[in-house]
């Protein structure tokens, strides 16, 4: 007797599970109310909530698979592309509506996956943060949790069957409002200019200009490297160039730091101060450089000629899409100026996971 009354609840649960998804409550939400109102027994909750669960999380793998065998990045279109966001969407993430394209909120989405499972597919390339580009490893836990055997063709996902409604007795549907959805994960921390409190210098005119990427001389920001030439990681990595150019109308400038903030989704940063896994700026001045860790001064500079620098930043993601470049200085005034986009990589590809 009490399994068929158990049976009658649970399907009239289901049976009003298209009423309650017009309404935004989920079936777990539906269960949660009868199970408060006492139409479950106690002995019966874990079993309902069990049903409730299965019904809204069925295994992916039962019922969807792709095998992907090609790394992809930002700008790529294919089949592959579709069965990428379909992937993400069953992993939480948010992706765009345009199926065949690898756009930025698609590298967006792979760096939260690649997040999500950070012990497998960042920590073996001793990286911090995602880096949008499906590699190797993002591949082989793509594979791992969605693929399929070789020679079977991905499956088309089956169309929800209707359930034909049942009423054992009359339950009313509550109305819940709709919850925010999340915000999309970025790669990296959001990181603002240190210009709280500071004034812009009105006597300094700054240019800057993007180079593309030549030389390894910047590493990936780890104290013990940061500033060493040839610190850039596996394969021996070209850096981001840029050029800065200062004059100085009157008097003298000492430079306390720079900070370039790249333009794109993964809100990169370059720094001379900022440590702690930030990607670290190594300056030339006169061909020689400047400082060797953190936090050091850049220099005292007077008025009366131009002060040329040259500015090297480990790449990552690519390509470099703009950005702003900061310089501070120690009577608390700040310059300016913006970066174009990256004039093409002359070296080794950024390295993949």
């Amino acid at each position: 007797m009490k399994k068929l009354l158990i049976s009658l609840v649970l399907a009239g649960a289901l049976a009003v599970a298209p009423a309650a998804s017009a309404q935004n409550i989920s079936l777990s939400d539906f269960i949660e109310l009868l199970i408060a109102a006492g139409v479950i027994s106690p002995d019966k909750v874990e079993q309902a909530r069990a049903v409730a669960k299965e019904r809204e999380n069925p295994l992916p793998s039962k019922r969807y698979c792709h095998i992907f065998d090609r790394n992809l990045r930002w700008g790529d279109r294919g089949e592959d592309i579709p069965h990428l966001h379909r992937i993400l969407k069953l992993e939480g993430f948010e992706v765009p509506d345009a199926q065949g394209i690898f756009s930025e909120e698609t590298a967006a989405a792979v760096s939260g996956f690649q997040q999500k499972y950070a012990g497998e597919v960042l920590k073996p390339y001793n990286l911090q943060y995602g880096t949008g580009f499906v590699g190797p490893a993002t591949r082989s836990k793509l594979n791992a949790l969605y693929g399929c055997k070789r020679g079977i063709p991905t499956p088309i996902p089956p169309k929800p069957v209707p359930i034909t409604p049942v009423e054992p007795f009359p339950i009313p549907v509550p109305v819940i409002p709709v919850p925010v959805p999340p915000k999309p994960i970025y790669p990296y921390p959001l990181h603002e200019p240190d210009i709280k409190g500071k004034t812009p210098a009105d006597n300094v005119s700054a240019a800057g200009w993007t180079l593309g990427s030549s030389v390894d001389r910047a590493g990936r920001g780890w104290p013990t490297d940061a500033f060493r030439s040839g610190a850039g990681g596996t394969g021996n990595l070209a850096d981001w160039n840029w050029t800065l150019t200062l004059k100085i109308s009157s008097g003298e400038k000492t430079i306390k730091g720079l900070d370039i903030l790249h333009t794109n989704v993964g809100n990169e940063i370059w720094s001379t101060w900022r440590a702690g896994g930030i990607y670290p700026i190594v300056v030339d001045y006169n061909s020689s450089q400047i400082i060797k860790a953190y936090g050091d001064i850049l220099g005292t500079y007077s008025a009366g000629k131009e002060h040329p620098f040259k500015l090297f930043g480990q790449r990552e993601s690519e390509p470099f899409q703009g950005g702003t470049l900061y310089i501070y200085y120690t009577d608390n005034t700040y310059s300016k100026v913006a970066l174009p986009a990256g004039g093409g990589i002359t070296h080794q590809p950024s390295i993949t996971v």
